[in-house]
C-alpha cells in the first residue's frame, strides 16, 4: 500500500458517517473521500466529524456529491446505501478506479439476480477484495463464544428472540454466527406463515420488515431459529446449546452480557463508529480485513432471500419490496 492512503465512503447517511467518524480518527497519512447524491447526508457526516480529536496533519477529509469524483486508486472503498443502488454503485467504481478493498453493507441485494450480477462482476476483479461487514463475528464477546462453541462436539441448537429487532434486515448477522460455529452449508432457511407473522411497511420507499420466525438448517441438522415479536422493544437473547455446553448472551444496548456456568461475562459492544478503524489497521498489517467474504456471505444472503420471497408470496404482498 501507498504512504498515503485513499479510503472512499459512498453513502454518507447514518451508516456511512459511522465509518468516517470511526476512520477520521486514523494516525497514518489518508485521503477520506465521502461520497453521496445527497447534500443532507454529507451535512450528517460532516456534523458527526466536527469535534473529533482527529489529527488534521493526518487525515484530510474531502465531500462530493457525484460518484464522477472517485479517485484513480482506492485502497478500501465502503458501499454504505440501501440495498437498492447497490450493485450500481458497485459497476461504477470498478468502471472508474483501481480498488485494494471493498466492504458492502448488508442486505446486500434483494433480488437473486443481483447477486449473480455482482458475483460475476467480482470475480473480474483479480486484485480486489470484497467483504460483507456481518460485523458480529469481530465483537470481543462473540469470539469468548466461537471459541467455547469449536472446543465442544456435536450439533448446534441456537435461538435469537427479541422484540422489533427487525428480522429481515438482521437475520444475516446471527447467520453469519451460525456459520462459524458450526462449519456447515445451510440446507433449509424458511420464515414460517403463521397467523401472528406479518409483513410491516418501512418508513423508507419500499422496504419491508418482518415480525415472525425463521429456522435455519445446515446439512448435519444444527439448527437456528430467529424470532421477531411485535410489543415494547427490549434485548435480544441469544441461546446456543451443544451437547453440555449451554450459552446465553443478551444484547443489552452498550453490553453483551453472558451468561455461562451460573457466572455472568460481561462484554462492551462495539459499535461501527469504534470498528472501522480495526478494519483498516487490520488491511494495513495483515493484508486482510476480519469479515466474512463475499461469496461466504452470499450464501447465507440468498438462502435469506429466498425464504422471504416465499413468505411474501404466502402473505400475499404484491407490492416492491426490498431489505434494508
Amino acid at each position: 500500500m501507498n504512504n498515503i492512503y485513499t479510503i472512499v465512503i459512498i453513502g454518507g447517511g447514518n451508516i456511512g458517517s459511522r465509518h468516517a467518524q470511526s476512520l477520521a480518527l486514523l494516525t497514518v497519512p489518508t485521503n477520506l473521500v465521502v461520497i453521496d447524491a445527497n447534500q443532507q447526508s454529507l451535512d450528517v457526516c460532516k456534523s458527526r466529524l466536527e469535534g473529533l480529536a482527529m489529527d488534521w496533519n493526518k487525515v484530510s477529509v474531502s465531500y462530493f456529491t457525484s460518484i464522477e469524483a472517485l479517485p484513480a486508486k482506492v485502497d478500501l472503498a465502503i458501499i454504505a446505501t440501501g440495498s437498492s443502488s447497490r450493485l450500481n454503485l458497485m459497476q461504477s467504481l470498478f468502471a472508474r478506479c483501481e480498488c485494494r478493498c471493498l466492504i458492502l453493507e448488508k442486505f446486500l441485494f434483494s433480488s437473486l439476480h443481483e447477486y449473480e450480477l455482482a458475483s460475476a462482476l467480482i470475480e473480474q476483479q483479480k486484485n480486489t477484495l470484497v467483504y460483507v461487514n456481518c460485523m458480529k463475528r469481530v465483537f470481543e464477546a462473540y469470539q469468548w463464544v466461537l471459541k467455547k462453541l469449536n472446543a465442544a462436539e456435536g450439533e448446534l441448537n441456537m435461538v435469537v428472540s427479541g422484540k422489533n429487532w427487525g428480522l429481515a434486515g438482521n437475520s444475516v448477522h446471527y447467520m453469519d454466527l451460525f456459520g462459524l460455529g458450526t462449519g456447515k452449508n445451510i440446507r433449509h432457511c424458511e420464515i414460517a406463515n403463521s397467523p401472528d407473522s406479518k409483513i410491516i411497511e418501512s418508513k423508507r420507499l419500499d422496504y419491508i420488515e418482518v415480525i415472525g420466525k425463521c429456522t435455519v438448517l445446515t446439512d448435519g441438522n444444527d439448527r437456528l431459529e430467529m424470532t421477531s415479536s411485535e410489543g415494547e422493544d427490549s434485548p435480544v437473547q441469544i441461546s446456543f446449546k451443544k451437547n453440555d455446553l449451554h450459552l446465553t448472551v443478551i444484547e443489552t444496548g452498550d453490553k453483551i452480557e453472558i451468561e455461562y456456568q451460573n457466572e455472568k461475562v460481561i462484554f462492551n459492544y462495539p459499535f461501527q463508529s469504534q470498528l472501522t478503524i480495526t478494519y483498516f489497521n487490520e488491511l494495513i498489517h495483515t493484508g486482510k480485513i476480519p469479515l466474512p467474504g463475499f461469496m461466504e456471505s452470499s450464501v447465507q444472503h440468498q438462502a435469506f432471500l429466498k425464504a422471504m420471497e416465499e413468505f411474501v408470496k404466502q402473505k400475499k404482498y404484491d407490492k416492491t419490496w426490498k431489505i434494508t
